[in-house]
């Protein structure tokens, strides 16, 4: 199915975020729930979630979070805090599953989250876990790495300078916004410090994950 858009509840304002659903609604099939790293989007998920949910007989979502693909894009200027992954799983992430009718405690998802996405999975598993039947965490971040830095700042050159910026476009309605509030809070002295390794809930979660 094409994407689609729906109006979301963010901070008392309502935003668009664009949604893809994977195959047929049917009773007591489950649900896999697609999180994109940060600076993805549901087109730069290209083939794979058709093809996983084909594959395991599931039905999917794929959406673009706030500020990416063609969901409402960044304020000019907005910057976001350290703590931006845990807003996003624990506010924005449910918001969108009440906006498209999801009851995740009648029926627990399966959420699988690359990079980005799979850091705010594994957030969403140990802040609601009787609301998730597992987590596909592909790369996650659980602190801020050296390496991390260098390909960030690598990639903040390469969008300067590079094709990057171009690139991008194809997938985000505003690739400047998009890049430059994910690359700044990455860059920023103060987040040097996340980590969610001290987040409530560790040893459930760790008993209920799948690091790939």
């Amino acid at each position: 199915m094409p994407p689609d858009i729906v109006e979301v509840e963010w901070a008392g304002q309502p935003v668009r975020i664009e949604t893809q659903w994977i195959g047929p609604a049917e009773a007591g099939q489950p649900l896999l729930v697609f999180l994109h790293e940060g600076l993805g989007s549901i087109s730069m998920w290209r083939e794979f979630p058709v093809q996983l949910c084909q594959a395991v007989g599931a039905r999917g979502l794929v959406f673009s979070r706030r500020g990416y693909g063609r969901s409402t894009p960044p304020a000019t200027g907005e910057r976001w805090r350290p703590d931006y992954m845990h807003d996003e799983a624990q506010i924005a992430l449910p918001a969108v599953f009440d906006a498209l009718g999801i009851d995740t405690l009648a029926h627990p998802v399966t959420v699988i989250g690359h990079s980005d996405g799979g850091s705010i999975a594994l957030l969403f598993a140990a802040m609601f876990p009787q609301r998730v039947r597992a987590v596909v965490a592909i790369a996650p971040h659980i602190m801020v790495e050296d390496l991390s830095i260098r390909s960030i700042t690598k990639a903040r050159e390469a969008f300067i300078a590079g094709d990057l910026k171009q690139g991008l476009a194809r997938h985000h309605d505003d690739p400047e916004a998009t890049f430059l509030r994910w690359n700044a809070i990455w860059l920023a002295p103060e987040f040097r410090s996340w980590s969610i390794r001290s987040e409530e809930h560790t040893s459930e979660l760790q008993s209920r994950q799948y690091l790939v």
